[in-house]
């Protein structure tokens, strides 16, 4: 029963895919009904849907909300196929700059592990593109990564301070807009004119920046123990080709 409407299902599956749905029905085998308020109709229906046929049954038009409804829902009832499924879908066709923060509190919130490193990895690889967020957002989504965010972007614009200060000498001669000699190579996300737009409020993010330097170090130290690591693997490989 969710939300006043009776959803039927086979005991037998649900017991067979969930250990949670298997225990319950052992505690209680007479047990014919069970009463869900932790979730929306849309979203159990969801679930049992992935239980019977083992695919996502989403619609074409993506809904943020029902697809978290549906990954509490498979961390409760400990799905973890579903979970990894979710994962997956999350990552190719919901997250983007917009939702991230949403996402990556309702990860935070909720004690979701897979779905916070993959928040996190979204935001490695997309930090320039974050810095045309909201400075209010920007700030609010690094103080949820307890100041990570801002560390990944320092570490990405490894020459931030000259890039800066270019954007600031371009946009007293060109109106607010990078079109020097660093137009090419600048990290700044570019307009839809071809301009790098500047992000409101960048003095205070640089200063927040500087302020996380032992964060960037750490950052640093583990990419480069990564490569190490990795140049390490694939020496073995050719050696075992040898």
């Amino acid at each position: 029963m969710v939300d006043g409407q009776r959803l039927p299902a086979f005991k037998a599956l649900l017991s067979l895919r969930s250990p949670v749905f298997e225990e319950l029905f052992n505690e209680d085998p007479n047990q014919k009904e069970i009463v869900v308020t932790d979730a929306t109709v849309d979203g159990f229906k969801t679930m049992l849907s992935f239980i019977y046929i083992q695919e996502l049954a989403f619609t074409e038009e993506i809904n943020v909300d029902l697809v978290l409804d549906v990954y509490n829902l498979s961390n409760k009832y400990q799905l973890k196929r579903l979970t990894e499924c979710l994962d997956k879908y999350i990552e190719k066709f919901v997250i983007n700059c917009d939702n991230i923060n949403d996402i990556y509190t309702f990860a935070i919130d909720n004690d979701h592990k897979s779905l916070s490193e993959l928040a996190i990895n979204f935001m490695r690889r997309n930090t320039t593109k974050l810095l045309n967020k909201d400075m209010k957002q920007l700030i609010a989504l690094n103080e949820k990564t307890d100041d990570s965010l801002f560390a990944m972007i320092a570490t990405k614009l490894k020459n931030i301070e000259s890039i800066l200060s270019t954007i600031k000498h371009c946009g007293r001669r060109n109106g607010g807009c990078c079109r020097c000699y660093y137009y090419h190579t600048c990290p700044i996300p570019k307009n839809s004119t071809g301009s790098s737009s500047v992000p409101p409020c960048f003095d205070n993010l640089l200063d927040r920046i500087n302020a996380n330097k032992e964060l960037v170090e750490e950052i640093d130290e583990e990419e480069n123990d990564k490569e190490e690591e990795k140049a390490e693997d694939e020496e073995d490989d050719e050696s075992v080709d040898e």
